[in-house]
């Protein structure tokens, strides 16, 4: 069966699914763009987080790891490590092996967000599996599938998707 026979049979339930998919986005959207305290006497933004979360997960990653980690580039990657190091939340340091290379820590502050972070996320996530579970019993095996439909999304090449826009730009001239 060809790919396209194979969209056609599916291709109702795939486009709720992307709607669906949309939908979460925007509402993610919205709740990254407030600030929140998380454990310190100043507000975060959760993309900030994530990254404390990210470096807590992995010490001593360096710049370009972690930029590759988040799916971010090196330059919006080494923007926030600066704002992050600037509240001292993060310290670089020079790594023995390698004096050029530089690690990425978190300080005893940095700590306090990770933990609480960490405590928000398993209260989150435990709510979300809740209202998950009331819709229909969620096994450990819906879960993987769930999981690798979202990770072969995310690892659709950016270039990828600006070449798409271009294709259907030039259709509709």
């Amino acid at each position: 069966m060809s790919i396209e026979q194979e969209f056609a049979l599916v291709k109702q339930e795939f486009t709720s699914f992307m709607e669906y998919l949309n939908t979460h986005m925007r509402i993610s959207q919205s709740y990254h763009s407030t600030p929140r305290y998380y454990g310190i006497e100043e507000e975060l933004y959760i993309s900030e987080a994530h990254v404390i979360q990210a470096i807590g997960d992995q010490p001593d990653q360096s710049l370009l790891e972690l930029a590759a980690e988040t799916h971010r580039t090196k330059s919006a990657m080494s923007m926030m490590i600066r704002k992050l190091e600037k509240k001292g939340l993060i310290s670089k340091i020079r790594t023995e092996e390698d004096n050029r290379k530089i690690a990425l820590t978190l300080t005893k502050k940095g700590l306090i967000v990770y933990n609480y972070h960490q405590a928000l996320d398993e209260i989150n996530y435990r709510a979300m599996f809740e209202k998950m579970s009331q819709i229909e019993e969620i096994s450990c095996k819906d879960l993987e599938i769930a999981n690798k439909v979202l990770k072969s999304l995310i690892e659709i090449p950016r270039g990828e998707l600006l070449l798409i826009d271009s294709v259907v730009e030039k259709e509709r001239t």
